[in-house]
């Protein structure tokens, strides 16, 4: 072999050599880096974790150190005014708060048995029942639950509305009322049964139609009959201005109807009643040859409500048209009786019906119809239970109709159940 042969076999073997050992240095390097970024990879996935727990932790301490707002203001509250117990509740949160106000009240809450505390505050600061156990002193809860110092009560409970539903209106389950001038039976699906006496749509109230209505009511629709009532027919020895006016009408047998059709926030009213006088009853007609009675009435009318200023006040304006007939039977030889006579009368509708609602309740109608003016009026003494209810109606412009008087006028208590 020669000289120049070894020199470039050595060469080689050294090159080969000098390669493998770089090539086996950089593979370690290599797998060394790659180790120094998983455990950098796994120790920031460790710290996510650990922050992720940290977080649930601190949700769950605030969860049972807070007090639910939704019954909070019906735990017993005070403020603290004995300045000495004031001084060492001040101690014991400055020693955990640095942003404590100085001379603020301190408010405590507890259970409604006075045996745990719930929440003490100062200004913006407050712990909860985790907290005072943690932070104050047995002696100090102990002191502050006695609650034999001088304090200030809180009363906090937000006062329960009263049902605002008025008459008429559907009840959550059932509601009950009557006075003179009629009753109702109602139910929270819109049914029930009303009875009403006289007919305030054509400003004749009370028994001064001689009539009563007595109708199913299928929420919109109310239909029923109408029958005759005895009383009111006889005169006080003295009519003075304070005395119930006797009636001048005869009641009519019959049907009425009523419906009200919802247009948006309006209604449209219909209302309908037909009857007649058939026969002749001794005792019980105003006029035992020539008696009047009621025969149809039909109105058509427009309501729209509004809210005035002011918390509970509204007010319905309503307009229409209406029509009335009145009948004057004659008394025939076998008890029958006839309409003999007919007057038949148009007239516009004018209603204005104000009501305040809230711990006050009190309404007023004001109804022009036929040159008939009536206020009905009603105001409640006892919440929810009893009222007081009037009616007026008196002609104006002309004079009274023969089967009319001067004026009417009657109160009566009303008794209403909701529930």
């Amino acid at each position: 072999m020669s000289f120049r042969l070894c020199v470039y076999l050595l060469f080689v073997t050294t090159a080969i050599s000098l390669f493998g050992t770089r090539a086996a240095q950089a593979q370690q390097t290599n797998v060394s880096g790659q180790s120094m970024v998983d455990s950098v990879s796994t120790l920031r996935s460790i710290l996510e974790e650990k922050r992720n727990d940290r977080a649930r932790l601190e949700k769950m301490l605030n969860a049972l150190n807070a007090v639910d707002s939704v019954y909070k203001s019906y735990y017993p509250t005070w403020v603290v005014l004995d300045e000495d117990l004031r001084q060492r509740i001040y101690k014991a949160f400055r020693g955990h708060y640095s942003k404590v106000a100085a001379d603020t009240a301190v408010v405590v809450v507890t259970t409604p048995d006075n045996s745990e505390i719930l929440q003490i505050s100062i200004g913006s600061v407050a712990m909860g029942p985790q907290e005072t156990r943690l932070v104050l002193s047995d002696s100090l809860r102990t002191d502050i639950l006695l609650a034999n110092y001088p304090l200030r009560k809180i009363d906090s409970a937000p006062v329960r509305e009263r049902k605002r539903i008025l008459f008429g209106a559907k009840p959550v389950v059932v509601s009950m009322d009557a006075s003179l001038f009629g009753a109702s039976l109602l139910f929270g699906n819109g049914w029930g049964i009303e009875m009403k006496i006289g007919h305030d749509e054509i400003g004749y109230p009370f028994w001064s139609t001689g009539d009563a209505r007595l109708m199913a009511v299928f929420d919109r629709l109310k239909i029923g009959v109408m029958i005759p009532v005895n009383f009111g027919t006889k005169a006080p020895r003295i009519l003075d201005p304070l005395a119930i006016r006797p009636r001048k009408l005869n009641g009519a047998t019959g049907i009425s109807a009523e419906f009200d059709q919802p247009l948006k926030s309006d209604v449209i009213g219909a209302r309908f009643s037909v009857g007649e006088l058939n026969r002749f009853v001794s005792g019980q007609l105003t006029d035992e040859k020539h008696p009047y009675y009621i025969h149809t009435i039909g109105q058509l009318v427009y309501s729209h409500r509004m809210t005035l200023q002011g918390d509970g006040h509204s007010l319905t304006v309503s307009a229409g048209a209406g029509f009335h007939q009145v009948a004057q039977g004659e008394v025939q030889p076998d008890g029958r009786i006839v309409a003999a006579q007919k007057s038949n009368f148009f007239s516009p509708i004018v209603r204005l019906d104000y009501v305040r609602q809230g711990e006050e309740m009190y309404g007023v109608t004001l109804q022009y119809y036929s040159s008939i003016v009536s206020v009905n009026g009603w105001i409640e003494l006892v919440k929810n239970f009893i009222y007081v209810d009037l009616r007026y109606a008196a002609p104006i412009i002309r004079g009274p109709k023969p089967w009319e008087q001067s004026y009417f006028h009657m109160i009566s208590p009303r008794f209403r159940l909701v529930y």
